[in-house]
């Protein structure tokens, strides 16, 4: 019995949570509204609410979700307007902080400012501070947060509360996540409108949490009006669906007309439509937050201070600039939500009742430029970067712009006064183009974009470029490479080959002794800026330096003789450093072949006759370098011609002829050799013998 009266005390408690923040005035109609009833508070919270430790969607999560940077908000300041006194928020602040990684108040970076020394505490008001001041701060860590705590949840205690935080320096966004009914009297200026016309400051408010009535100050012309969204999300942030919230409050409005934001984008309701965008407001998917003890909180309470910090990253989160990226590039900057509805409108493509545009997939929805290599982050216009993007003389830069106007067709990019480049911009209001720094003076310039309906500017700082005489190649001897200043520096670094850092002043120039291919030189300038500050200007470095100082050697050989004067030659040659590139021959030492490519074999002729011969080789290597001559030794032997000897004469035989059918060929007689010239004495000889043999002949037939 107990337990099921704890379980009906829990129902009407969360019934009580999800009504009270945005009470009717008892009468809609009068001009003042009766806001002292007024109070805002997350609507729905978890039933696992008061845990000590974490539950819900941390910040790693949401970033992930909507596709936001983990950091950023530098020299912003994010003013959260809320009722009553929150006593221990600086310690809930530090403790969420702690918990997820981000800064704390160490760094100066939350300010509370109490509207009243002696005020009130509100556990409601207490329970949506924590949730304004942490998410606002999750979302822009770099940011500074103001707490304007106001006396009272009334008209007039929270629009001095606001008056209070747009005085402030540096308040470029104002979180209002409280709200009620429509009234008649919220058109008037200078009763309600001008607390919200503040040039240079976004205002950001809460939607409701009552499923379709038309809340106020969300309403306004001059206020980001945030929806709600059931956002489902892997462990990893990823997105499993996102769909409208059934209780995000919309419509149009009853005494304001329709803006001309919204008429320029298409909208035709008869007066201006809520919400303008939509954040994750489901406390079944809420974010955690840090009371003394861990929520789990949702309510559109949660979206306001979040699209707040978004504004603080990208300085564009204005109406203007959110529904002129959605006619541009609708899915560049959100994400469509088309399924769902709260209790009177649906979820649609583009514009809704219940989500608005839709939920953010950047931070910027802003007229931005990217400057690369130099500063590729997403700069906006009267951006000042003397002090951290320096370029040379000769830099190309490529700049891309988005949320131009598409309408003028091109873009004209001036340097100072000096027109650099024009370029189109396509459909989408973007372009892309290539800009090379001109040669200015040293110090502060203007980089501006004319699309014929504005000028865009930054301010970049051009710095000296120090320049060098190195030409490259190979080189054969040590040798010095200048470095020379077009302005006046402090002084002039290098390294060579990642050595030890040396000064032109001590040290005199860069002089290359080592040997090979890759040598290196690094160097750089510092520089006084316009602020007397010195900076390190960007490095150079001079790679694959060459000096080779040796030339290549080789050998040259040959069979040591030869029959012929054609020969094969056998060749070497080496070099460690630039390589062998080339040889030449000669027969002499003194005229020499044309360079040919080098081999390590040769067809050679020799000139003259027999002897010994010397056949010279020079090689030369890559960077020019010829060796000394190479020479081998050959001896040249040809053959001499033998003398032809004399036939003697012999008896000639009577051929025999066989027979054959087919007929003898005709023997031709063999010439009679020619008989020599004999001496007398050798006749006389001849016929001694002859008689002597005659005898012997003789004397055997007796």
């Amino acid at each position: 019995m107990e337990q099921k009266q704890a379980t009906t005390l829990l129902a009407i408690a969360v019934f009580l949570l999800a009504t009270i923040a945005f009470i009717q005035p008892a009468d809609p109609n009068t001009l003042q509204p009766q806001i002292d009833q007024w109070t805002a508070h997350p609507m729905y919270i978890s039933p696992y609410a008061g845990s000590a430790t974490p539950i819900g969607y941390t910040p790693d999560q949401i970033r992930k979700a909507y596709n936001l940077p983990t950091s950023g908000g530098e020299g912003t300041t994010i003013a959260i307007i809320d009722a009553y006194d929150t006593p221990n928020i600086l310690s809930y602040f530090n403790t969420f902080s702690a918990q997820y990684n981000l800064p704390d108040n160490s760094t100066g970076n939350f300010l509370v400012h109490k509207m009243a020394q002696n005020m009130n505490t509100d556990s409601n008001w207490a329970m949506e501070t924590c949730l304004d001041v942490e998410w606002a701060h999750a979302i822009a860590p770099n940011a500074t947060i103001l707490l304007v705590e106001a006396t009272a949840p009334s008209s007039t205690a929270l629009l001095a509360a606001i008056d209070y935080a747009t005085s402030q320096p540096g308040v470029v966004a104002v979180s209002m996540s409280w709200g009620g009914p429509e009234f008649s009297g919220e058109i008037s200026y200078f009763n309600y409108e001008r607390h919200f016309d503040k040039p240079g400051i976004a205002f950001f408010a809460s939607s409701g949490d009552d499923g379709s009535y038309v809340n106020w100050p969300a309403v306004s012309p001059n206020v980001v009006s945030v929806g709600g969204t059931t956002l489902t999300l892997n462990s990893d942030g990823t997105v499993i669906s996102e769909t409208a919230w059934r209780n995000s409050s919309g419509g149009f409005s009853s005494y304001f007309a329709t803006p001309s934001f919204q008429t320029n984008f298409g909208l035709t309701y008869p007066g201006r439509a809520v919400p303008d965008v939509s954040y994750d407001g489901n406390a079944s998917t809420g974010v955690a937050v840090y009371n003394g003890l861990w929520w789990q909180v949702g309510g559109t309470s949660a979206g306001a201070p979040q699209w707040a910090a978004i504004h603080a990253l990208g300085l564009s989160a204005t109406n203007d600039n959110l529904y002129a990226r959605a006619k541009s590039a609708y899915a560049s900057y959100f994400r469509d939500i088309i399924n769902g509805s709260n209790y009177v409108y649906s979820a649609s493509p583009s514009y809704d009742l219940v989500t608005g545009l839709g939920s953010p997939l950047t931070t910027n929805f802003g007229t931005y430029i990217t400057l690369s290599p130099t500063a590729q982050q997403e700069i906006v216009n009267n951006t000042d970067l003397t002090g951290s993007v320096f370029v040379q003389t000769g830099d190309s830069l490529n700049v891309t712009g988005n949320g131009f106007d598409p309408g003028v067709g091109t873009a004209t990019l001036f340097w100072d006064d000096l027109n650099v480049t024009t370029t189109e911009i396509d459909d989408n209001g973007s372009f892309s183009a290539n800009v090379t720094v001109p040669q200015t003076n040293t110090g502060p310039h203007t980089l501006s974009i004319n699309d014929g309906s504005s000028d865009f500017c930054v301010n970049l700082t051009r710095v000296p470029s120090t320049a060098n005489n190195y030409t490259s190649g190979w080189q054969t001897s040590d040798f010095t490479i200048a470095l020379t200043p077009d302005s006046a520096v402090n002084e002039t670094f290098y390294r060579i080959n990642g050595g030890n850092t040396q000064n032109v002043t001590a040290d005199g120039q860069p002089l290359i002794t080592v040997e090979g291919a890759n040598n290196t030189l690094e160097y750089w300038s510092t520089w006084n800026t316009s602020s007397s500050a010195t900076i390190e200007l960007p490095h150079v470095i001079l790679s694959e330096i060459k000096l080779d100082k040796t030339p290549p050697t080789g050998t040259i050989s040959t069979d040591p003789t030869t029959a012929t004067a054609d020969i094969t030659l056998t060749l070497f040659a080496t070099d460690t450093v630039s390589g062998v590139a080339q040889m030449r021959f000669s027969n002499d030492n003194a005229s020499w072949s044309d360079w040919e490519t080098y081999a390590t074999s040769k067809s050679w002729t020799l000139q003259g006759g027999d002897g010994v011969k010397t056949v010279y080789v020079q090689y030369s290597d890559n960077a020019g370098l010829d060796s000394t001559p190479y020479s081998c030794m050959v001896t040249l032997q040809t053959p001499q011609p033998m003398p032809t000897p004399q036939s003697t004469v012999a008896p000639t035989a009577t051929p025999t002829v066989a027979p054959t059918t087919e007929p003898s060929a005709t023997v031709e007689p063999s010439p009679t050799p020619a008989i020599p010239e004999l001496s007398l004495l050798a006749v006389l000889v001849l016929m001694a013998l002859s008689g002597l043999l005659s005898v012997v002949v003789f004397r055997r037939r007796k």
